[in-house]
Formats: C-alpha cells, structure tokens, sequence
C-alpha cells in the first residue's frame, strides 16, 4: 500500500474580503458569493450612498462601514478588495488600490480602454498583488452559440 503523503496544514484564519461598491450587482451576486464561503469573511464595505452601506452591512452582518475606501484599507488591512462599480469610475480606484498593495478583483471590462488595462497590469506586477476580472458566463453554451454566429459574418470587436 502507497504511503499517504504529508499534506500542508491550512491556515485557520479565514481571508479578509472588503468591498468598494454597494449596488445591486454587487449586493445580488458578489456578496453572496463572497458570504457562503467558509475561508472568507466579508470586513468591511465602502460605499458612498449610506442608504445603500447600511443595507448592505445589515444584510450581510458586516461590522466596518466607510464612505472612504482609502480609509477602509488602511485600517481594515484586508487580504482581497473587491472594487465592483461602473467601467468608467473604476481605474483610479482600482490603481489606487493595487498600489496599496491590496489584492484586487473587478468586473469587466477592466478598463474603459485598452491602455488603463495595460497599465493597471503593469501596476498588479509591480506592487507584486494578484488581480482578477470576473468573466460570468463566458462559457455558457448560449453565449458560446452567439459568438459562433456572430463569427459567421466576421471577425467580432464587441457585441451587446
């Protein structure tokens, strides 16, 4: 019989996941993903509206409530920040974060143009954090029929 190989001992601490943004995508699908998880724990939320930080820290019992999300970081010292908010407020945050040194995960596109992207990368490497932009549904055989169909007539820039 093969012997059993030593497996690593996981940490017990769960990962600490902060959130910049409250809006309804985030709330119906970010959260709840992040909220199931028995490795995470959702610390902290910032939000502008404070409606929607409330609600949204009600609902998820989340103790850190902010409306800046600088402050946030630097108190909260998160282990991932999830920045989910329009394509057009996101590169300044998202930089500014990065260079925090904080993990990051945004929704696409992950830039409004193709240079924010390049340099959001090249930020992501030299403050040695991870990120990652979330492509929901990439994969769905309706979404993989469409892009067939659409690549009968040529070659595709972007669809809607």
């Amino acid at each position: 019989m093969p012997k059993k190989q030593p497996t690593k001992a996981r940490s017990k601490r769960k990962m600490r996941v902060a959130f910049i943004g409250a809006g309804n995508r985030a709330v119906s699908v970010h959260y709840p993903s992040i909220d199931v998880l028995a490795d995470a724990e959702i610390t902290a939320v910032a939000e502008l509206d404070d409606d929607r930080l409330q609600s949204v820290c009600d609902q998820f019992s989340i103790a850190g409530r902010y409306t800046n999300y600088e402050k946030m970081i630097e108190k909260e010292k998160p282990d991932l920040v999830y920045a989910i908010m329009p394509p057009h407020h996101l590169y300044d945050v998202a930089a500014t974060v990065i260079e925090m040194g904080s993990h990051l995960v945004i929704e696409k596109p992950p830039g409004v143009t193709v240079e924010q992207t390049r340099q959001l990368s090249r930020l992501a490497q030299r403050h040695r954090v991870l990120t990652g932009v979330t492509f929901q549904r990439r994969f769905a055989p309706v979404i993989r029929r469409g892009k067939q169909v659409c690549e009968a007539h040529g070659k595709i820039h972007s669809a809607v």
